[in-house]
């Protein structure tokens, strides 16, 4: 992978991580469509990578206002009251919201790992996906 590819690749991630689509489809599509092949590992870990990349922007963000719900969730964990201010629910929802992805993903990983390697099925996937939310 060359730095025009790397490039190309960061920016599709950073124009597509916060839009209601699947970045990471892009990240499989954009070198399928180019026809740019490169060794398996080193896609993964720069996939990987961009996606810590991406995190990394959004807890840097949003520090202030993890923090404030960090800070919030213990002290009403300690009041007994666990849900007693927004902030605090919202923390509370956020680790419950993500517990059933998790699971999917450990329970799928095969099926999800398998569909990496079939960027036409993911097109027709994401094509789905775009009708359904124009349609809404």
């Amino acid at each position: 992978m060359d730095i025009f590819q790397s490039l190309i690749l960061g920016i599709v991630q950073g124009l597509t991580e916060f839009l209601p689509v699947s970045s990471t489809a892009h990240l499989i599509l954009i070198p399928w469509l180019f026809n740019w092949s490169f060794d398996k590992d080193v896609a993964f870990v720069f996939d990987v990578l961009l996606q810590l990349g991406t995190l990394l922007a959004v807890i840097v963000y949003f520090f202030k206002d993890l923090v404030a719900i960090a800070r919030l969730m213990i002290k009403d964990l300690m009041g007994r009251t666990p849900f007693a201010s927004t902030e605090s629910r919202l923390g509370w929802l956020i680790i419950v919201a993500t517990i059933p992805a998790a699971i999917i993903g450990v329970l799928f990983k095969k099926y999800f790992v398998a569909l990496h390697q079939q960027p036409i099925l993911i097109a027709i996937i994401l094509l789905v996906a775009a009708l359904l939310i124009f349609i809404v």
